[in-house]
């Protein structure tokens, strides 16, 4: 009786041993796949800061991408502007060039007029002088 009840007893205690055994195992796995966990948890968070970051390039490069198309239909504008401003120009300096011939032209006319006219005048003036 009492070696059957202690034999019964360590096989129990073998039973339970390794049952704590194998809980400790399992408890120690559950520890391993927590740090695991606690690891993955902050890689995700560096790659959600780090895709943060690059949305955050993306939108500045779109910014300057827009300022850059906007800057470059404004120079276009520009461009345009300029190209009529010296079309006027050019079509304003040929109209002062036929206006300075014309007075040119008037200016020649005028002394060879008054040298005509001088001219009328002197003889007029003999004529009176050989009346007299």
């Amino acid at each position: 009786g009492l070696e059957h009840q202690f034999g019964e007893a360590t096989s129990m205690r073998d039973f339970l041993n390794c049952a704590l055994r194998q809980c400790e195992g399992v408890a120690a796995e559950a520890m391993e796949d927590v740090h695991r966990m606690q690891g993955l948890e902050e890689e995700l968070a560096q790659e959600q800061e780090r895709s943060m970051e690059l949305q955050e390039s993306c939108q500045q490069i779109q910014e300057t991408a827009d300022q850059n198309a906007r800057a470059a239909m404004r120079k276009k504008e520009l461009e345009e502007l300029l190209a009529q401003s010296d079309t006027s120009l050019r079509s304003k300096a040929d109209m002062v060039r036929i206006l300075e011939a014309s007075k040119r032209k008037l200016e020649d006319s005028n002394a060879s007029m008054a040298v005509g006219v001088s001219e009328r005048l002197a003889a007029i003036e003999k004529e009176r002088e050989s009346m007299q």
